[in-house]
Formats: C-alpha cells, structure tokens, sequence
C-alpha cells in the first residue's frame, strides 16, 4: 500500500514539475514578437519525424506551447506547419482542428492522424468552411459523407461532389439531389453543375440532375418577362450543352446506356445531334446516329472513315431527321468526316 501511495505521489510530483516547465516555456515564448514566434512554429515541423528522440520530444513540447499561443497568426503559423505531418500528436491536432477557421482549416483538409471518429465529430461541430475542408480529404468514410451531406451548405456540397478522391455511392448522390430543393437557388445549380461534370452516375439520375439544371434555368429566365418568346430556345441550348457535357464524363458503356435512355425519353431530337456536331463531340455523335439509325456503331465508324457523300447522305436518311436540317446536318457529318483527328472528341470548339 505503502509503494502504490509513493508512485501516486511521484507522478503528482512530476506532472506538476512537467507543468511548470510548460508554464516557462510558454512564458518564454511569449516574451518573443508574434514574427519570431511564427518563424519558430514554421521550423518545428521538421524536427517532429526527422531528428533525434530529444528533437523530438522537444519539439513536440514547443508546438503543444504554441498550440495555446495568445496570437491567432502563430497558431495559424504552426498548424500549417504540422498539417501534413504523421508524427503529429492526435491531442494536438485535435485542438488545432477546433481552433477558429484559420487555424483549424490545414487541420481539417489533410491532417492524416484524425480519426474517422474523429472527423465525424468535427463535421457535427466545425463552421461551414471547415466542412468544405473537410469535404476535400481524400480519405472521407461513408458515415463523415452523410453527415455532410446532411449539414452542407452549397459550398460543401460542391466540394464534394468535386472531390473525385471519393466515391459517392448512389444513394449518396440521390440525397445530394435531394438537397439541392433546399438550397439558395445559386448553391442549388453550383451543385447540380458540379454533379453534371463529375459523371459517373447512373442513367437515371444523370437525367434527374439535367432535369433539375434546365428547370433552374427556366426559373432565372422567366423572372423577366421579356425573355418570355426567348425562353423556350434558350432553355434547348442550356439543355443541349448539359447534357453533352455529362456525356464527356461517360465511358463507353454508361454513354450507350444514356443515348438510349435519352432516346426513350424522346430527348435524342435533331437538334442536340446538330448541338454535337457543332461541338466536334464525336463520341456522342457516333453513339447518337447509331441509335437514331438502328445500327451498329462500327457502321456509323465506318460510313464516316469512308467519306462518301452517298454514304453520309443515306445514314442521314435512316436517322429519320427533318428535311429541314438535311443541308445543316449533311455539312456537318463532312466536315467530321474529313477531320483527320477522327477519335477523340476534339473539345468545345464550335459549341
């Protein structure tokens, strides 16, 4: 009894021995300008993974000095510093993460010894710009995805959905959707653009998100009312661009499968196939008149190898288009014809 009683009284001795040495150090620090402290905070990094143990441990006791540092530029100084760093001590990083903006927010991005524990908590409890730097880590489980999914303003939303570190499961980016109705109407469509783009989406949803976007639009374009006759060909236009993004991001499988959804929803018009050629989109071209023409797309490959205009002409035909666009369309599939960059889409040119 006697032994336990004295190694409880040792370690009360030598916690308040370590405490008051913290107390000088901290007092020692402070007697110097905030820019030598700063200086101090960016030069302590290096010593944490790449000195000796006394290195080390001394400078593990200078950055948790610093961490309570009265200025909020030497704690941002040193958090920078130590973001990246594994031999971060988790106590530390911790009081960084819940640190104000500027301080917490290196933390928040890429600070490797948090948790996922950890990081869900800090999406329940940090601003709305910590979230968005949160959003960004490339190491984010589903359980921190949902709650900031479920707490995200439009800024993390967009990040991340941006972040192509992660993956979004389908119900994840259902609920992302879902949570655009909320939204102020600019976040919304900042978060229906980045969905659009990132791809990877399933056919249906990738409509749903079209849908969404053109209906956005129609809301901005209609509050004057003398947009009113202009409306119905601008919303084609923001539609066509939409939807020939989306398909950029699409292998070879998910594009079929999508020119035949948009074929079934009787969305596979004249006009997005004229909107393609325009924009040189070659991929969508070929997937789109092999549809439209009940063929396969080897054939349409190669009626445009060939460049025959008879050939060009009755692929035309067997698309059923307008005779309207004939002599818009027949241009067009001659001028692809002839490109010698046939291959891969040759960019927004001309779009």
């Amino acid at each position: 009894m006697l032994a336990v009683g004295y190694n409880k009284q040792s370690r009360r001795e030598g916690n308040t021995v370590e405490e008051q040495k913290r107390k000088v150090l901290v007092e020692g620090l402070e007697k110097l300008a905030i820019a030598d402290r700063v200086a101090v905070a960016r030069r302590l990094a290096d010593y944490l993974d790449d000195g000796s143990p006394a290195d080390r441990r001394g400078a593990t006791i200078l950055i948790g000095c610093l961490v309570q540092d009265a200025a909020v530029d030497v704690r941002a100084a040193i958090a920078e510093a130590v973001a990246a760093n594994p031999a971060l001590p988790r106590e530390v990083a911790l009081r960084l993460a819940h640190d104000v903006d500027r301080v917490a927010l290196p933390i928040l991005e890429i600070c490797k010894v948090l948790t996922a524990e950890d990081l869900g908590k800090l999406a329940h409890a940090t601003s709305e710009a910590g979230r968005v730097a949160l959003a960004r880590r490339p190491d984010l489980t589903g359980a921190v995805r949902w709650v900031l999914i479920e707490l995200g303003s439009g800024p993390v939303l967009v990040a991340l959905v941006e972040n192509q570190s992660t993956t979004l499961a389908g119900r994840e980016a259902k609920a992302i959707l879902q949570r655009t109705d909320g939204l102020l109407r600019s976040d919304s469509q900042a978060v229906l653009l980045a969905m659009a783009a990132r791809g990877g989406v399933d056919v249906g949803l990738a409509i749903r998100i079209l849908d969404r976007l053109v209906a956005r639009f129609r809301e901005v374009l209609l509050e004057d009312p003398a947009n009113g006759d202009a409306v119905a060909a601008v919303i084609a236009d923001a539609r066509h661009h939409i939807i020939l993004r989306m398909a950029d991001t699409l292998s070879d499988g998910e594009l079929e499968a999508t020119i035949a959804a948009l074929k079934g929803a009787s969305a596979l018009n004249d006009m997005v196939i004229i909107a393609a050629l325009r924009a040189h989109k070659r991929r969508f071209i070929v997937a789109a008149l092999a549809a439209r023409a009940g063929i396969p797309r080897a054939n349409v490959e190669a009626v445009l190898a060939s460049g025959a205009e008879t050939a060009l002409t009755a692929l035309y035909r067997r698309c059923a288009m307008a005779p309207i666009h004939e002599p818009a369309v027949r241009h067009l599939l001659l001028a692809l014809a002839r490109d010698v960059g046939c291959g891969p889409d040759l960019g927004e040119a001309g779009a």
